[in-house]
């Protein structure tokens, strides 16, 4: 018995998968039609004006098979339905013959596409698993309730379901296209396009819309929008395509969990085609090994790509890219990319990016997030996760700008707005509420996270302006604004404001973790300044904060402005001028209530070849300098005018100095100047005060207090200052040196009290 039960079922199966058309009778004769050429002409349907209207009882096409349908020039739309409870199965040929008449099918039964599928139609394609098509002004035609229907003369304008449960609509291996400037529309529940699919349309439209339950979906000029909720979409080793060689055309994607695996979505823009949009809405949606591509290739504006969703967007080992592509004369601009969601992670390699190959301009990239976004892991090439604006020829890079609760930088992963060429970098604007996370270096350790604006020609750097609570850069971290080897451009600034900035450790070869502002070797560009306006401010074990030149472009200025200040660990904010660098060394400003320097940390200007810089701080309060910690502003240039930096030095209340060092000293230039106004100035262990210079002349050492003892000074030991000895340079009749300290009314020293080495009212 249940052997027979089983054989039933078979037969039962294996009828329904034969391929039928037939037509139930509420609108023209009910007839089986003959396969496997399915002739459907005008008379076996209802025409009401321009709409064309048949009702099918069943509706298959085999492979091999074709359904024509035809009718007089008058008709604009060809409107099928079919009533009879069984799923469509377009494994064949479905052909139009009316010119440029659009055609619509609703089964809510559901709709499959078969891999030998094709369209061969006038006009648009528009197919779903709806209950009935709602027309403009109020008509409908009803395939779940024929009855219910009002067939008017008006136009389609929405699909709409009627039930909880719609049915599925699934592509499998199809290769589908519309004629040019044309619109494809598939919309169903739990829809999937998977098996090497390919939906293509030429300066067309292309919707895709995954429904869950009761609502319409409604095809407007510039927008399909669900009032149904939505469904789960999976697009899988499928690619869906538009082009654009005229009028433009957009991609529309509307659904509840969307998930892309190994798929391309792009929408290209050729020679004088206006931009192909990609327009996304969903619920969540997971990129793995995928592509979003919006690329110009010709004259005119590339496309947008837009994406709205709900809960969190995760990218795989994926690329989001909008592109200007054109050859030398290719003048397009590329579009821009606008992301909106809850969360946001870019996993395995996973990059989002902006960028000009062209003369053209970059577009934009905003990433607007309402909790964190996480950019981890590289992909079996080494390249890590990252955000990018980027110029590589004359036109110039986008602006990046990212809004999120929390931004989390791993193993290496990167934000940059690059200039490679002649073009302009991009300024990065990054407003976080809560932290920003840097850490860890890649696999290869030659890379940590950062966040870069970069010139690598003659264009100018982008600047960098970032806002967040807290900002903790670790294990390699940076962030950084540099001109490269060679490069002609101007560096970017950096601006930071923050209530803790945390910069702590190394990362391998990759160097220490810090907040750098660098020109580098056979560079003409400057560097760019940093500014940090912090609430506490750490730099700790090793890791540092400052500007520096390789080359003949300058040092960039570092000023912070905080309320408390911590270095440690041979933490240190810098000002250099390397190696063989030219250029001048930066400055430093720092103005904070409460600075404390230990473990052999410094605040340093320094130029190998060149001046130094001058360094200024104002201390409200407290200045301590513990366990070989220093301010130094040394210059080692050959030439007379390399002299070296000034250090000023204004902390009211109390300046502490044990066992550290103040050094302005100078090789061949004049030593510099080192002015301190406190009303407390104490002096512990081996301590230094140096002024000096190899073959120049010495500099000033002068010091404005309040209140002063000798004991404050007995570990100086003043008369046996090498530093102040003038003996090399009897011979000269001007002052070399001086050590000026002076009392409130108390009158300053006379030039005759110069003479000596050190004045002591």
């Amino acid at each position: 018995m249940l052997y027979r039960y089983f054989i039933f079922i078979l037969c039962i199966s294996l009828t329904n998968a034969y391929a039928e058309v037939v037509l139930d009778g509420t609108l023209g004769p009910k007839v089986t039609l003959d396969r496997p050429n399915y002739a459907i002409g005008a008379e076996l349907g209802q025409q009401h004006g321009g709409n064309l209207f048949h009702s099918f009882d069943r509706f298959s096409i085999d492979a091999g098979e074709i359904a024509t349908f035809s009718g007089p020039n008058s008709v604009n739309n060809i409107i099928s339905r079919v009533t009879g409870g069984y799923e469509s199965q377009i494994d064949g040929i479905l052909r139009t013959t009316i010119p440029q008449a659009d055609f619509y099918l609703i089964n809510p039964a559901g709709i499959m596409f078969g891999p030998n599928a094709i369209l061969d139609v006038q006009g648009s394609f528009h197919a779903s698993t709806a209950d009935t098509l709602r027309l403009k002004n109020g008509g409908q035609f009803n395939a779940s309730q024929p009855n219910n229907s009002l067939l008017t003369v008006a136009a389609p304008e929405a699909f709409g379901f009627l039930t909880p449960s719609p049915a599925s609509l699934s592509i499998n291996g199809s290769k589908l296209n519309v004629p040019l400037g044309k619109t494809f529309s598939v919309v169903g529940s739990n829809l999937q396009l998977q098996e090497e699919t390919v939906i293509f349309s030429e300066s067309g439209r292309i919707n895709i819309a995954s429904v869950a339950g009761k609502g319409d979906v409604t095809l407007k000029q510039d927008d399909l929008v669900l009032s149904a909720q939505p469904s789960d979409l999976e697009i899988n080793t499928s690619l869906v395509s538009i082009g654009s060689r005229k009028d433009a055309g957009d991609i529309y994607i509307r659904a509840g969990r969307f998930t892309l695996l190994q798929s391309t979505l792009s929408a290209d823009t050729f020679e004088a085609g206006d931009g192909n949009d990609i327009d996304i809405e969903a619920n969540e949606l997971t990129i793995s090994g995928s592509r979003l591509l919006s690329n110009t290739y010709g004259f005119r504006q590339g496309g947008d790509i837009t994406i709205k969703v709900l809960g969190s967007v995760k990218l795989y080992g994926s690329l989001i890219k909008a592109n200007s592509l054109g050859e030398n004369e290719g003048i397009g601009n590329s579009g821009s990319i606008y992301l909106e969601a809850a969360q946001l992670e870019l996993i395995d390699g996973a990059r989002i990016s902006a960028s000009t190959n062209s003369s053209g301009q970059a577009g934009n990239t905003n990433l607007k997030i309402t909790g964190d976004i996480i950019l981890s892991g590289e992909n079996s090439q080494g390249k890590t996760s990252g955000i990018f604006a980027s110029s590589y020829n004359t036109g110039n890079a986008g602006n990046l700008q990212i809004e999120a609760e929390q931004l989390i930088l791993k193993d290496g992963a990167a934000i940059a707005a690059e200039a490679w060429s002649s073009g302009h970098g991009g300024n990065i604007t990054i407003h976080v509420k809560e932290s920003i996370n840097l850490s860890g270096i890649n696999s290869a350790k030659d890379r940590g996270s950062f966040i870069t604006t970069t010139t690598k020609g003659s264009g100018n750097s982008g600047t960098m302006e970032i806002k967040t609570g807290q900002l903790h850069i670790t294990d390699g971290g940076q962030i950084r604004a540099a001109v490269t080897e060679n490069a002609k451009g101007q560096g970017g600034n950096i601006d930071i404001k923050a209530e803790n900035i945390t910069v702590s450790g190394k990362g391998g070869k990759w160097g220490e973790s810090g907040i750098f502002a660098s020109t580098m070797e056979k560079a003409t560009g400057d560097a760019g300044n940093i500014f940090l306006a912090v609430q506490e401010l750490n730099i700790q074990d090793g890791a540092k904060v400052g500007s520096s030149t390789f080359g003949t472009g300058k040092g960039g200025t570092v000023k912070v402005d905080a309320n408390r200040i911590y270095l440690r660990g041979g933490g240190a904010i810098l000002a250099r001028s390397l190696e063989d660098a030219q250029g001048d060394a930066g400055s430093i400003a720092i103005t904070t209530n409460t600075a404390r320097l230990t473990q052999g940390s410094r605040i340093a200007t320094s130029a190998t070849q060149a001046g130094g810089g001058n360094i200024k701080l104002q201390v409200h309060k407290y200045l301590y300098l513990f366990d070989n910690s220093e301010i130094t502003a040394h210059a080692g240039g050959t030439q007379t005018q390399d002299k070296g930096g000034n250090i000023t030095i204004e902390s009211p209340d109390i300046f502490r100095l044990d066992n550290s060092n103040l050094l302005a000293n100078a090789y061949a230039g004049n030593g510099g100047k080192i002015d301190i106004a406190t009303n407390d100035f104490k002096v512990f262990g081996n301590s230094r005060i140096d002024v000096s210079s190899e073959l120049g002349l010495n500099g000033e050492f002068i010091l404005n207090s309040t209140k002063i003892r000798d004991k404050d000074f007995a570990p100086l030991k003043l008369g046996q200052l090498p530093e102040f000895s003038p003996n090399r340079c009897v011979d000269l009749k001007e002052t070399l040196n001086q050590f000026i300290i002076t009392i409130r009314d108390i009158s300053p020293p006379t030039p005759e009290d110069l003479k000596t080495h050190y004045y002591i009212p």
